[in-house]
């Protein structure tokens, strides 16, 4: 461990300085404005070489010459304000099984709770990506979620989604279509309603995402017409848990709403259907 001499100058700030291995002398002044000064000694009768950084040039060269992955302090901000939440910066190589797969389609959300919040692709970033966003061979994606998730995430970024994901997370192909909504809210009422009697899916696309639901009531709460649905696959953008997950859908913002055979999903636990609804107009079972 080599010594650093610290020492103070007032009215600039602090110097610390230290001797190398080959015998050169490094001095760097922190000013107290945040200034960063590199003064290089190779020979102590030679004029030395000077380097000034401002405070964030300071910081991205001290993470540099500390071996670890830059991160610009907004990130560094945000991994404090998440509590338990951790951010990591993970790179797509060409082979990657995930090059070609869209954010939704990756399944990384769905098999891991994660969420890509950020893409890195060449000197731009693309913010909040949609979810049909084609991920690309040297993306990085900048994704939030449990520490323990992480390592799931590289193991999907090598092998491609997990096989015992498939049956629960890809969207079936198998089951045929019934109907479709023409788009308007009346008659997007209409189908939901045909599939709450007769215990059928639906798919519709609403904020950003296909979701593939089972509805099992439709009412207005607060002059606005509503479907509590039970999700079962498909997008949403605080993750589903494992198996689905209770979800209140305003009808008149959905769109390319369709309804589908298949198996009917629901969960023993009731969801609160009073946060979604107070005037049910048809439920499943009544």
């Amino acid at each position: 461990m080599h010594e650093v001499r610290e020492s103070r100058l007032p009215g600039v700030g602090t110097k610390f300085t230290m001797d190398t291995h080959r015998g050169d002398s490094v001095c760097v002044v922190v000013h107290t404005d945040g200034l960063r000064e590199i003064y290089h000694f190779e020979d102590p009768d030679d004029d030395p070489h000077r380097i000034a950084l401002n405070d964030d040039e300071a910081r991205q060269m001290g993470a540099l010459l500390g071996g670890v992955i830059y991160r610009p302090q907004l990130v560094q901000d945000l991994e404090m304000a998440l509590g338990d939440l951790v951010v990591e910066w993970i790179e797509l190589p060409a082979e990657s099984p995930l090059v070609g797969l869209t954010v939704m389609t990756c399944r990384i959300r769905r098999a891991t709770g994660s969420t890509i919040v950020a893409i890195m692709r060449g000197g731009g970033a693309v913010a909040m990506p949609h979810p049909d966003e084609v991920l690309r061979a040297g993306d990085v994606l900048v994704v939030i979620g449990q520490p323990e998730a992480f390592a799931m995430i590289r193991r999907m970024v090598a092998e491609g989604p997990p096989a015992d994901d498939q049956s629960t997370y890809q969207v079936p192909r198998h089951s045929e279509e019934h109907a479709r909504s023409d788009g308007s809210a009346e008659d997007n009422y209409a189908l939901i309603k045909q599939a709450i009697l007769e215990k059928r899916q639906v798919r519709a696309h609403y904020d950003g995402g296909l979701r593939e639901v089972c509805p099992h009531a439709i009412g207005t709460k607060g002059g606005q017409t509503r479907a509590f649905v039970f999700q079962f696959a498909g997008f949403s953008r605080r993750g589903l848990p494992p198996g689905g997950g209770w979800r209140c859908l305003p009808v008149d913002r959905l769109t390319d709403l369709s309804i589908h055979d298949g198996p009917w999903h629901t969960d023993e636990e009731a969801g609160d259907i009073g946060m979604c609804i107070d005037r049910i107009d048809i439920q499943v079972g009544r």
